[in-house]
């Protein structure tokens, strides 16, 4: 991402390079993130799906993103928890922001 710091504490996967560049060109976003993470002695994963990711279930509108936040254990302190939605707000909101995902209100069933 050209950030040395954030580079070296994050693994970036993408099938599109400059929009995860563009994605994650944000102190705010780059701030929750590392927020989210610290102090962890865990595996964590943070996917970007896009609708294509539901596509066997019709419940989900069209165009609908998702932030996906993987541990590989249960996770029981709240504080943690509460930066992990702060972390899928905040992605969805800079999705909006670059233009990759509009700002409707889902209307699911």
């Amino acid at each position: 991402m050209n950030d040395s710091i954030f580079d070296n504490e994050f693994y970036v996967k993408s099938s599109h390079k400059e929009k995860a560049i563009c994605l994650l060109n944000s102190d705010e976003l780059q701030k929750i993130y590392f927020s989210a993470t610290k102090n962890l002695d865990l595996m964590v994963s943070i996917e970007i799906k896009g609708d294509n990711f539901f596509t066997h279930s019709s419940s989900y509108p069209p165009n609908a993103w998702f932030v996906v936040i993987k541990a590989d254990t249960i996770i029981n302190d709240i504080e943690r928890l509460v930066s992990w939605f702060n972390l899928c707000k905040i992605t969805l909101d800079r999705l909006i922001e670059i233009g990759e995902a509009e700002d409707i209100t889902p209307e699911i069933q």
